[in-house]
């Protein structure tokens, strides 16, 4: 019986170590926390200890967190931004991602919209004489032609691109790592 007994003593005190130590490597807060460094994983590592990791994608099998989750990869975060999960049953602002689910990707997409044309959709059709135009005239609200060889006929509204490569707010760029351990 007092061998069983230290036996479970001395696991007792080697947790309670092993936790310490990880502890004094920076490892404090609970398997699956996230953190934003501007540190590079090595330097992180070294200050934070090698209980975290990059959200990178990486296969973290074995891990604490694999065992608690049940997926052996992690969400890939480089160049996304994090947003929160969206719970609620009713009003849900997120209502195209699967609710419940979290650490998924979620493709961009702009929202359903128009755009207005000046000219009521309208465009001049005007009357030239030998490549010379020979009327003048512009369009009334009901999209009718002013002047009497001026015919109005219906235009296709053409924007021209603006923009960059993506739709994004101001944003500073850091890095995320997950506690696997």
């Amino acid at each position: 019986m007092r061998t069983i007994l230290s036996c479970f003593l001395s696991l007792v005190v080697l947790a309670a170590l092993e936790g310490q130590v990880l502890d004094s490597l920076g490892c404090t807060g609970a398997v699956g926390d996230v953190k934003y460094s501007i540190l590079d994983e090595a330097a992180f590592q070294a200050e934070n200890g090698p209980c975290w990791v990059l959200l990178d994608g990486r296969d973290i099998s074995g891990s604490r967190l694999a065992a608690l989750i049940g997926q052996t990869n992690l969400p890939d975060a480089r160049g996304y931004f994090i947003r929160s999960a969206d719970t609620r049953s009713g009003d849900r602002v997120d209502i195209d991602r699967e609710q419940g689910k979290v650490g998924i990707f979620q493709d961009d997409m702009i929202i359903s919209h128009t755009h207005a044309d000046d000219n009521f959709g309208w465009g001049l059709v005007k009357k030239t004489v030998q490549g010379e135009d020979v009327t003048s005239g512009s369009i009334d609200a009901a999209g009718s032609g002013t002047e009497p060889n001026v015919k109005a006929l219906p235009k296709a509204v053409k924007m021209a691109n603006f923009g960059g490569y993506e739709t994004r707010p101001k944003n500073i760029n850091l890095y995320v790592y997950i506690r696997i351990n």
